[in-house]
């Protein structure tokens, strides 16, 4: 399992980093690649009959926390950041999702946001764009933005695992 999880960031991490196109890009793509190996770890982690697992009736199952941290992170970046006039917000059901879809999924999602940030020029992280009609964010902010955000479901999803009795994945940052 640790296998294809390094060989997941190390093919990513080779040829984003070739290809980072700026300063901001060549020192951001490193964490944002971890960020999504350890959402990586940390869906692998659950078993797949727990997926749908809630803490309580109000809360996001297991699957929504990965999906919507992942999936975020991508389109965040790519409409606010890119200016995609093309992509719509349009998350996706994981109640539907199996445990393959699911790490599949954030596969993509790294790999879009990966090449979505490769496309972004230094002058233009400066630009304040509108970030879901409710903030003023410079670009470059919202790339800490994505990485809080993915950081903050990425936890909530951990705390599931533990509270279902599980082992969560080791924190791992600095492995």
């Amino acid at each position: 399992m640790k296998r294809t999880v390094y060989t997941f960031v190390l093919l990513i991490g080779s040829t984003t980093l070739l290809k980072a196109q700026t300063d901001f890009a060549k020192e951001y793509a490193p964490l944002l690649e971890k960020s999504f190996t350890m959402a990586t770890e940390v869906a692998e982690a659950m078993p797949e009959n727990l997926y749908l697992y809630k803490p309580e009736k109000n809360a996001k199952t297991f699957a929504q926390q990965i999906i919507h941290s992942t999936y975020v992170a991508d389109v965040v970046i790519d409409l606010f950041v890119n200016g995609n006039p093309n992509r719509k917000f349009a998350e996706p059901d994981a109640s539907k999702m199996s445990k393959a879809e699911v790490l599949a999924a954030i596969k993509t999602y790294a790999e879009s946001a990966l090449a979505n940030l490769n496309k972004v020029k230094e002058a233009e992280l400066s630009e304040v764009v509108n970030l879901f009609g409710r903030f003023e964010s410079s670009k470059k902010e919202v790339f800490y933005f994505v990485r809080d955000h993915l950081t903050n479901h990425r936890a909530k999803a951990n705390l599931y695992i533990r509270i279902a009795g599980l082992q969560p994945p080791r924190y791992g940052y600095f492995d």
